[in-house]
């Protein structure tokens, strides 16, 4: 990078390098442009520009070329944009497809600039530190705004200050880059909401909601990268200030920008600190869920194995049960039956008989019910034994949940004591937003 091979000392001739730069306020820009373009600011001469074409860049003295720092060159973008605007069609409302306008708004650019000078960077190695921490902030808010869609940044050194043109070129098949700008876009919903009323209240209405959302553009900016950075939102003329309350602003600014360096490097120690140990612990909780999980797996075998065993028990015993109820309920049908045949024939022998067939009944039951007997007391004992398996079982298991609850209560004590560290450091330096891209207010398509 360019910042990284600054030269150090002193810079042409002898000539002694300033010392520091003023604070000072951010500077971002964004514009949409079409090929045909308005008065001969096309897509076209745009690409000259940023590409330092001699015929389109006379208000540089010493042209030098870009130097590409995210995404393609500048030829390449060309290309791309060229092509897709070609191939971009747009259906009419019952027509068929046909090609976009040469008018049309096709390309979207943003201009952020530092305020530091060039000689400065040249030659002050913390400035040059603070230009290449401004520029990376920058292209991760634009990375993070238009995702794909930012096809390159390119940096230029050529003038008095550094900076940064981002060409974005919208993904959609009809190529309306208007769309990525918020404060058209804001306008456009806002008129077309009020269109049913009065024109010019409709007017109004897109105006103030074009600069609300350019407002809320801005403001993203600063959030993310002119705030860490040092810079003010706006420069004393636009709130007229006096110069003492703008030096005020400008020396608590460069506090908050040293402060917030400082919080940074220690929320990083401590967030790697706490991030080792919780990795610990989970890794610790981990092994042992999985032993648990094991554990209570064999636990739930073992209680369905349980539970069809009883299933078993209690239907042996219920037909041995119902077969000792029917061999009773025969036996008793036959004895019945025996009395009334003795009754019939009266006869002394006839009653000495049926006497002897009722002892055969009863002896048939009484082999019926110890064979049932029996198998019930096997199946009990089947049963008895399966229950002690299975208040073993049980054991096993409130064992490994124990366990498995005092993992858990480790890991989150551990993430207390890391939440509790993030907050103590939080705390040194109060009102320091994180350097957090999602936290900034969104106005773009994030993809």
């Amino acid at each position: 990078a360019f910042w990284d091979s600054a030269p150090v000392g002193n810079h042409g001739g002898g000539t002694r390098c300033p010392v520091g730069i003023p604070m000072a306020y951010q500077f971002v820009h964004l514009e949409v442009f079409s090929r045909k373009g308005r008065d001969g600011r096309g897509t076209a001469f745009v690409f000259d520009e940023a590409a330092r074409k001699l015929d389109a860049c006379a208000h540089v003295t010493a042209p030098q070329p870009p130097e590409v720092v995210h995404g393609v060159d500048i030829d390449r973008v060309r290309l791309l944009h060229d092509e897709q605007a070609a191939a971009a069609r747009t259906v009419p409302v019952g027509g068929k497809a046909r090609a976009i306008r040469k008018d049309q708004n096709t390309l979207l650019t943003v201009v952020a600039s530092h305020p530091a000078q060039m000689s400065d960077v040249r030659c002050q190695p913390s400035t040059a530190t603070d230009v290449a921490a401004w520029e990376a902030r920058t292209v991760a808010w634009l990375r993070d705004l238009y995702g794909d869609a930012l096809l390159s940044v390119v940096r230029h050194v050529d003038e008095s200050h550094p900076h940064l043109h981002a060409f974005i070129v919208p993904s959609d098949p009809e190529l309306r880059a208007a769309r990525l700008h918020p404060g058209s876009e804001a306008k456009r919903r806002a008129t077309a909401e009020a269109a049913a009323g009065d024109g010019a209240a409709a007017n109004k209405a897109g105006d103030r909601a074009y600069r609300q959302a350019m407002r809320e553009w801005q403001d993203s900016y600063w959030h993310f990268v002119g705030l860490p950075s040092g810079l003010a939102r706006l420069g004393p003329g636009r709130r007229r200030l006096t110069r003492a309350a703008w030096q005020a602003e400008q020396t608590a600014a460069a506090a908050l920008k040293t402060a917030r360096e400082l919080g940074t490097a220690e929320g990083r120690a401590a967030d790697a600190k706490a991030v080792a140990i919780v990795s610990g612990a989970v890794t610790k909780a981990n092994q042992i869920g999985r032993k648990a999980s094991e554990i209570i797996s064999d636990t739930r075998r073992h209680q369905a194995s349980a539970a069809a065993a009883l299933r078993a028990t209690k239907e042996a015993e219920d037909r041995s049960v119902q077969r000792v109820r029917n061999a009773q309920q025969e036996a008793n049908a036959i004895s019945i039956r025996a009395a009334e045949e003795a009754r019939r024939i009266g006869s002394f022998g006839s009653r000495i008989r049926s006497l002897w067939d009722g002892l055969r009944r009863s002896s048939i039951w009484s082999a019926v019910r110890r064979e049932a007997q029996t198998e019930v007391s096997a199946v009990r004992a089947e049963a008895t034994d399966l229950a002690r398996r299975l208040v073993l079982e049980v054991k096993a298991r409130r064992s490994a949940e124990a366990r498995a609850e005092a993992a858990s209560d480790a890991v989150r004590l551990v993430a207390l004591e890391r939440d509790t560290a993030r907050r103590t450091i939080a705390a040194m330096v109060p009102g320091v937003p994180r350097d957090d891209p999602r936290q900034a207010p969104s106005m773009g398509r994030r993809k």
